[in-house]
């Protein structure tokens, strides 16, 4: 019996593993909102994996950097940090999400002028460097 669920895992991770690889697929071809959309999908699956909570803060972020509308950005980094925020309460250890927050941070810093910049880069600053060292 232990060694079926030890298998069952196995095929889990496999599936998941190929979702991910999908979603750098698509990103890597331009297909942003495919990739949120796969991504998204996934994240309904399996909401206690912390992995898939900053993959789709990653496809925000990639659609807030295609966009040329502030507020669409704005509500691409809100969003996007907001999963990855959950991804790291989740696995604090994650060097993915850690960067993924320091990028969607700066991001909305910059939208919000420069006095929230300066203010939010001591976070980045933060975020960047644990993901450094974790990575």
């Amino acid at each position: 019996m232990k060694n079926i669920f030890q298998i069952c895992l196995i095929l889990i991770n496999l599936l998941i593993g190929r979702e991910y690889i999908l979603i750098d697929n698509l990103i890597e071809s331009s297909k942003y909102n495919k990739a949120l959309e796969t991504a998204l999908e996934l994240y309904e699956k399996n909401k206690d994996d912390s992995d898939i909570y900053w993959q789709v803060g990653r496809c925000y972020f990639e659609l807030l950097d295609q966009s040329e509308n502030d507020s669409e950005k704005k509500t691409y980094a809100i969003k996007g940090i907001e999963f990855v925020k959950e991804s790291i309460r989740m696995n604090k250890v994650n060097s993915q999400a850690h960067h993924w927050y320091a990028v969607l941070l700066g991001q909305i810093g910059v939208l919000e002028g420069t006095k929230q910049m300066i203010e939010k880069s001591y976070d980045v600053r933060k975020h960047a460097l644990i993901a450094i060292k974790l990575d």
